[in-house]
């Protein structure tokens, strides 16, 4: 039973109702203070718990997620640190040609000060330095050339080649480079925007990237129809789906991945429709390895 404070009119009752009343309100006072002990026990309790000692999610975990105790495990190898003996190691290696060199030249002995301009150098010392050349946007002007025939007065205009055909318009490297970064390394498109001017000093628009990324998907559609093929009589293909946000909206990554080839595609649907749309299973002979998801077992020539 929960006990209640007493209140101040308690009180003055139970002294004007003599010695048992006293003693009655005391130990309704020690049970509702041992009650409120108890109860900051737990919240204390429960406000250190983590996900290594209790059923709470990582996420959960925060700011305040545990290190993983790792230090115990390890056990004193005997050997020095650093490189063992007979480890072949790794460093940046000279080039024999060089894209520019800056000569240094020695006007004067450096022990008597004799001008030493005109004497043929006797040995020249090299330290190759590898450096990334600026970023710097270059544009190029096509210009198609119109001319007016002489005998028939017809109007002979050259044609722009086959890739310009825009006013105004980037070359396919400039857009080649946010599509990397989106798409290989999921950096949003704003910030490959961003990447984009910060090195070059240009703006692109986000309706650039994703129309860029657009029209990849389209030209690597033979090579996914490729590796679907490809994946189709294997020995043995791991399939799976996970969860993936698309304009706010709940969808599927489906992943069929063999040792060495993965095809992924993305669904609105996590069952049978779309492992259908997917179409690697129903041609599937090999072994499946799946989570056992209810769809997978209507597949049973695999």
């Amino acid at each position: 039973m929960k006990a209640v404070l007493p209140t101040n009119k308690d009180i003055v009752e139970a002294f004007e109702n003599g010695l048992e009343a006293v003693e009655a309100l005391v130990v309704r006072q020690n049970t509702f203070v041992l009650q409120l002990i108890d109860r900051v026990e737990k919240l204390e309790n429960r406000q250190s718990e983590n996900s290594g000692d209790s059923g709470k999610p990582p996420s959960g975990d925060g700011l305040k997620k545990p290190v993983p105790r790792t230090g115990g495990l390890r056990q004193n190898s005997g050997r020095k640190s650093g490189g063992q003996p007979g480890r072949r190691g790794h460093r940046l290696e000279p080039v024999e040609k060089t894209d520019k060199t800056v000569i240094h030249p020695v006007c004067d002995c450096q022990q008597c000060g004799t001008d030493i301009c005109d004497t043929a150098a006797a040995h020249t010392g090299r330290r190759p330095v590898f450096d990334l050349p600026a970023i710097q946007i270059e544009t190029t002007e096509h210009q198609a050339e119109v001319w007016i025939c002489p005998v028939c007065n017809h109007r002979n205009q050259a044609c722009f080649p086959a890739e310009v055909t825009q006013p105004t318009q980037y070359c396919p490297r400039i857009k080649g480079h946010p599509v990397y970064f989106n798409c290989r390394h999921h950096i949003p498109a704003d910030r490959s925007c961003q990447i984009i001017e910060d090195l070059s000093g240009r703006r692109v628009s986000q309706a650039m990237v994703i129309e860029s990324s657009r029209k990849c998907a389209e030209q690597i559609q033979p090579f996914q129809q490729a590796v679907k093929e490809r994946l189709k009589p294997g020995d043995a293909v791991h399939f799976d789906e996970s969860g993936l946000r698309v304009g706010n909206k709940l969808h599927w990554l489906h992943v069929a991945g063999a040792p060495k080839m993965t095809y992924h595609t993305v669904d609105q649907k996590r069952g049978a429709e779309a492992m259908e749309a997917m179409d690697i299973l129903p041609g599937f002979t090999g072994t499946a390895v799946h989570d056992h998801q209810k769809p997978y077992f209507q597949y049973d020539h695999c």
